[in-house]
């Protein structure tokens, strides 16, 4: 029993999924380079398959060795302008992990759909080789972009979560541990004191203040609190901060100012004295990942 493989549709397919693979590499890399040089790398990778139809290894450890340490390095050397070793490797190891995606989702193609027949046709030619073509390319094209799709998620994903710090406050005996949310856009300044201002929810700031503090928090969220000689005391922690946002030109944020805040940075943690707190009544994340958004001057970078 023989197979009769035609050599230019597995070339064709191999170019298509190695160009695919190339594609999903370089936005993993995040390196610059050309359509060109990638159709070059996916060629390199295509020519060597046929290479070891028309002439195989007949030792299993030669085919590993040429299939995937010298036929890789090539690809990712030929589409991709590498400046160190360091760097090569990298892109031999992304485009490993990319065939892995790509690999992962065509073997759900192939469970869940015929995808798996079409690809044995199209190489054994046992159909309509033009017919056959175009619905791999559909697949192979919806594959790339399932990948994309979830490279851009992962991505969004982890620019949020690198914002996100663990964050302690202190009030006299209390201390208040909660996720915080560094907001590059909040640069919002006590008029008075010149210090930076921080952004709580008022569900979380009833875990940390006393009810007095609290109720007066509450009166001034309602305009009915002014600071007096009744509130002297008082006043030196409460104020007012003027601000604006999109769809208010102009707002008052009740604020006041707390014991310290720690912000723990990766193995790192910063401590800050006496940092003012504006306190909202909304939720200042609606999915709920942080209860407080920190200002982007209190953060060094």
């Amino acid at each position: 029993m023989y197979y009769e493989v035609y050599i230019d549709v597995l070339f064709f397919i191999n170019f298509l999924m190695d160009y695919l693979l190339l594609m999903v590499t370089r936005k993993l890399l995040k390196v610059k380079t050309t359509y060109f040089r990638m159709m070059l790398g996916s060629m390199v990778g295509a020519l060597g398959v046929c290479l070891l139809l028309l002439f195989p290894i007949e030792k299993t450890i030669l085919q590993i060795v040429f299939s995937h340490v010298i036929l890789t390095t090539s690809m990712v050397m030929v589409a991709y302008p590498m400046k160190t070793k360091r760097q090569l490797v990298k892109g031999v190891l992304l485009l490993y992990g990319s065939s892995y995606l790509l690999g992962g989702i065509y073997q759900t193609l192939f469970r869940y759909s015929n995808i798996g027949n079409i690809v044995q046709e199209v190489v054994l030619g046992s159909s309509t080789i033009s017919t056959s073509i175009r619905v791999f390319f559909a697949f192979a094209v919806f594959s790339y972009f399932i990948v994309l799709m979830g490279l851009k998620i992962l991505e969004q994903w982890k620019n949020s979560q690198e914002h996100i710090y663990e964050v302690c406050l202190y009030f006299g005996k209390k201390e208040l541990l909660l996720k915080g949310f560094k907001d590059t856009g909040n640069h919002l300044k006590d008029p008075l004191s010149g210090k930076a201002v921080s952004i709580m929810q008022r569900e979380s700031a009833a875990n940390l203040l006393d009810q007095d503090t609290l109720k007066r928090l509450d009166e001034m969220n309602q305009y009915n609190w002014v600071g007096g000689k009744e509130n002297e005391s008082m006043f030196s922690q409460l104020r007012y901060i003027p601000y604006h946002s999109i769809g208010k030109k102009h707002g008052l944020l009740p604020a006041l100012t707390i014991d310290g805040m720690k912000i723990h940075i990766g193995e790192t943690e910063q401590m800050i004295k006496h940092p003012m707190i504006g306190i909202c009544n909304e939720a200042v994340s609606s999915k709920g990942e942080y209860e407080i958004i920190i200002n982007a001057g209190l953060i060094d970078d």
